[in-house]
């Protein structure tokens, strides 16, 4: 699909007109975008979804891939996919999942991220689907792996599970990615993660982050990253983010760093926290892992894979369930 108005876009749905790609049944979709450009050329979008377009299937997965254009020029905004204007939508209705892959351009001009929805409930499954956004950044300090500015951008409102692999990301609305399942963040490369905290990392995930994501509950971190290959980085968490009563799992393929207390201050019910790690889980400032208000379920796994590589150290931090296990 393309549009002459855009000539520097391998895809776009949509155009000066309505447009669609539907799946009633469970046959599969897959739309590969790469865009074009030269020189100063901007908005050479791998994939764009906009004009009220709907890529949309009930029970058949969905993968959009898409690749920002002029990478050796100066233009900016070379998004990898690209949703705009309302009505646009890319959904699955039904058991279907939604795999969506962008990367954005390396031209100089900047703002070339992986992956942008610039409206409201668009990457969704409003039925059982799972999202899974692998977002990967342009060459510029002001480019992202996955980029949103309002509420639900990125949304399972059934009972589907969201799962976000990059390695940048920024997000300026409360709710911006909202799961009504298990909301699962991790790297997209190998390298670290930290839980609270704004840089120093692979992945930075600072409190300001966390507060505009939302799931039924967390998991930060994964064994496998984004782009297939074994996890063997180390995760650190520092954050005074109140997760309440919802099951948080933290995950590394190296060790896991309780580098600041963890509280659960708010819920009267009992959350689980656990701790998965390959090798060691251990803390330091003195970190401890408490609960004020309602209980924790606590586990903490280390030497994971069960290679005799790996044990628990808490220095000086204690832990206080609450009533919790």
């Amino acid at each position: 699909f393309s549009n002459l108005s855009y000539p520097c876009i391998a895809v776009l749905i949509g155009g000066s007109t309505n447009g669609s790609v539907t799946n009633t049944g469970t046959g599969t979709i897959t739309l590969n975008g790469t865009g074009g450009g030269s020189g100063a050329s901007s908005a050479d979008y791998g994939v764009r979804v906009s004009n009220a377009a709907v890529v949309s299937s009930v029970n058949g997965a969905m993968t959009v891939n898409g690749i920002g254009g002029n990478g050796a020029g100066t233009g900016s905004n070379n998004v990898g996919v690209y949703i705009s204007a309302t009505g646009s939508t890319i959904q699955s209705t039904g058991t279907g999942s939604v795999t969506i892959t962008g990367t954005g351009s390396n031209s100089s001009g900047g703002y070339n991220h992986g992956i942008y929805s610039a409206i409201a409930n668009v990457i969704q499954t409003p039925g059982s689907g799972s999202i899974t956004l692998r977002g990967i950044k342009g060459g510029q300090a002001t480019s992202y792996g996955v980029y949103g500015d309002l509420a639900n951008e990125y949304v399972t409102t059934g009972t589907g599970n969201l799962t976000v692999y990059t390695d940048t990301i920024s997000l300026t609305a409360a709710n911006t990615i909202n799961s009504a399942g298990v909301l699962t963040i991790a790297p997209y490369t190998n390298g670290s993660m930290g839980v609270g905290y704004s840089t120093g990392y692979t992945l930075n995930l600072d409190d300001t982050t966390l507060g505009y994501i939302n799931g039924a509950s967390y998991v930060f971190g994964a064994l496998v990253t984004g782009n297939g290959t074994t996890s063997t980085s180390d995760l650190t968490i520092n954050t005074t983010k109140d997760f309440a009563t919802k099951n948080v799992t933290f995950i590394s393929g190296q060790d896991i760093n309780l580098a600041g207390t963890l509280t659960k201050a708010t819920g009267a019910g009992t959350a689980t926290y656990l701790f998965q790690a390959k090798r060691n889980i251990y803390n330091t400032n003195t970190a401890a892992i408490t609960s004020t208000t309602g209980s924790i379920n606590l586990t903490l796994q280390s030497d994971f894979d069960g290679n005799s590589d790996g044990a628990i150290s808490l220095n000086g931090g204690g832990i206080t369930t609450n009533g919790g296990n």
